[in-house]
């Protein structure tokens, strides 16, 4: 986006700017053109068609990627920020509290588990969960296609005999 600033943004109409701002705070097309327009005696598809005009406007787009490009400049979080939220998250859950009954536990276990697969995450310490994993003919595999997997399990059907049902002789 080019450098505009906010004197040359287009002038919207109040229900446009209140519309724009709710869409700004909340993110929902459909919640921001109900809070701008009247809405009362519209279906729910009927509303995110009218969001969907309104938000398609060109001065009204401008205007939403004028502040999002604010906000983002203001908010800028890089990779290195971002570890070292993670690292206080963590280091805030391996605090040590006491409870109730007088004993010593972690703060927030979960907490600190969630940041520090977040960050061996992000630093690439994991390797990339394979979940073409399955059990045929007793053999665990995780290597064969699922076209593989499918004709090994349709052969292993196919040869299964068949039962027999016998009937009573009735007395």
């Amino acid at each position: 986006m080019s450098q505009l600033e906010y004197k040359d943004l287009p002038k919207l109409t109040p229900k446009q700017q209140k519309a724009v701002e709710h869409y700004l705070l909340n993110g929902n097309k459909s919640a921001a053109y109900r809070d701008a327009y009247k809405s009362d005696k519209l279906t729910p598809r009927m509303i995110a068609t009218a969001a969907t005009r309104v938000f398609q406007n060109a001065n009204v787009s401008l205007v939403i990627e004028y502040h999002q490009a604010k906000a983002a400049e203001k908010f800028d979080v890089t990779f290195d920020d971002q570890i070292k939220i993670l690292a206080v998250v963590q280091r805030g859950g391996i605090k040590v509290k006491i409870d109730a009954q007088g004993n010593k536990v972690m703060a927030d276990p979960k907490a600190t588990v969630s940041a520090s697969t977040e960050i061996s995450r992000m630093k690439g310490f994991h390797a990339p969960i394979n979940t073409n994993v399955g059990v045929i003919d007793g053999e665990i595999t995780n290597e064969n296609t699922d076209a593989e997997i499918l004709d090994k399990l349709l052969k292993a059907t196919a040869t299964r005999p068949k039962r027999k049902i016998s009937k009573k002789p009735k007395s």
